[in-house]
């Protein structure tokens, strides 16, 4: 179910939140958004990626699709995604435009250089924050592997939904935790 992006971000100032394995330090907060509904892979965000990525999908017109980077990590509960940063946050239009934007993106997915890729953020008014058809063909197309996700932002409806590629070739709904990190170096 797509989450309610205002009051995910809120979440983050408000009470004490267990710290979890892969990123128990001192120097990080964290904070579960969403709804699990999937224990195979965790989603770790930082939070200013997150909220730069709602920005842009609330105050630019479109749709437009960006490359999600940061790190698969295996932590004593299991597999993780660490998304750390984002890149190519590009207008795209046009029938199949975000098969499109993937295809012209795809040696950017392949380089690890700069970030591993782990996913994509897609912005689409109207979505709801929900996959369409043509959001499943690209994901299904370039990201088929359960290391990745996929961010589906609706700016002007204040929604976002998260989901993870499953092993039986589905993509499910899934929640993340917000990281933020502390002003000061603990």
């Amino acid at each position: 179910m797509p989450a309610d992006v205002s009051s995910a971000l809120r979440t983050l100032n408000s009470g004490p939140v267990p710290k979890l394995p892969p990123l128990a330090h001192p120097h990080y907060d964290t904070h579960w958004c969403g709804e699990q509904v999937s224990n195979e892979t965790a989603i770790f965000v930082f939070a200013d990626v997150f909220e730069e990525l709602c920005y842009r999908a609330t105050h630019d017109q479109g749709c437009a699709a960006g490359l999600l980077t940061g790190a698969w990590c295996l932590g004593p509960f299991g597999p993780y995604l660490e998304l750390d940063a984002f890149c190519n946050f590009d207008p795209i239009q046009g029938e199949l435009a975000l098969v499109n934007y993937l295809r012209a993106q795809r040696e950017r997915i392949l380089d690890a250089q700069d970030g591993l890729v782990l996913g994509v953020a897609l912005s689409r008014s109207g979505s709801g924050g929900k996959l369409g058809p043509d959001e499943l063909i690209a994901l299904n197309s370039f990201f088929a592997r359960p290391c990745y996700c996929a961010l589906i932002l609706d700016g002007p409806a204040d929604r976002a939904a998260w989901y993870h590629y499953q092993e039986r070739s589905q993509w499910t709904n899934v929640g993340c935790y917000l990281v933020d990190e502390h002003a000061a170096m603990v």
